[in-house]
């Protein structure tokens, strides 16, 4: 029997009366020959056929087996905001992945290496606490220690409402922040701190409004307007 955790495993079994050591091969290679009735060793991802075998002076005693099976977890989880109100989840690449099996929100689902492209999961988060976990299913049929990861996401704005006076257009919207990150007809950032952006237009304003939090990821909102002659 062995005791697996995370990368680390101990492989153990019943002594055999009269019999003074006992080798350990993994995988048909002899790695140690020890005394005691355990053996300590690094688990590599994959599957692994140890063997432990009796030894006695002049006499073996045929061995027993046992496969180990592995699969690195995922790692290098990050949340990323997304245009409007999407998230995208990501992680590290893992090798001999069979499919990935996703947790969001109480929601499951299943991505194989090609559907998940670059490990990677798009979902529309709730406001408030979003826990997202990710179990690696191996080709070998063993899974992954489950890699979880929490993010608050707060509200997007909202209420937009405006004025024009000339050519100039006010844009305002509910106060939900000490601060607004702002991107203008999609090509420039601005940040302010009223929750209000006066601008001159000629065809039109697309604005992208998102609250800055310090610790809570911001939501984005948009607002468009038309100039018509």
């Amino acid at each position: 029997t062995y005791q697996m955790e995370s990368h680390n495993a101990i492989l153990n079994w019943d002594a055999i009366e009269g019999m003074s050591q006992y080798e350990v091969y993994a995988n048909g290679v002899l790695v140690a020959t020890v005394e005691a009735t355990a053996y300590a060793f690094d688990v590599e991802s994959g599957l692994t056929t140890f063997t432990v075998k009796a030894v006695a002076e002049g006499c073996y005693v045929l061995g027993a087996s046992v496969e180990v099976c592995f699969v690195e977890p995922v790692s290098d989880l990050s949340f990323i905001v997304m245009d409007y109100s999407g998230l995208h989840f990501v992680w590290s690449n893992v090798a001999d992945v069979e499919y990935y099996e996703v947790v969001y929100n109480d929601n499951t689902v299943q991505l194989t290496p090609e559907s998940s492209g670059a490990t990677g999961f798009s979902f529309d988060p709730i406001v408030g606490e979003n826990t997202i976990c990710v179990t690696v299913h191996s080709v070998y049929g063993c899974d992954s220690e489950t890699a979880c990861m929490t993010k608050e996401v707060c509200a997007a704005v909202d209420g937009f409402d405006y004025t024009f006076v000339g050519n100039e257009v006010t844009v305002t919207w509910n106060d939900v922040a000490d601060s607004y990150s702002l991107l203008i007809n999609g090509t420039e950032y601005m940040t302010v701190e009223a929750n209000a952006y006066t601008a001159t237009v000629t065809n039109g304003l697309d604005l992208k409004v998102t609250p800055v939090y310090e610790d809570c990821l911001a939501l984005s909102a948009m607002f468009y307007c038309a100039v018509t002659n």
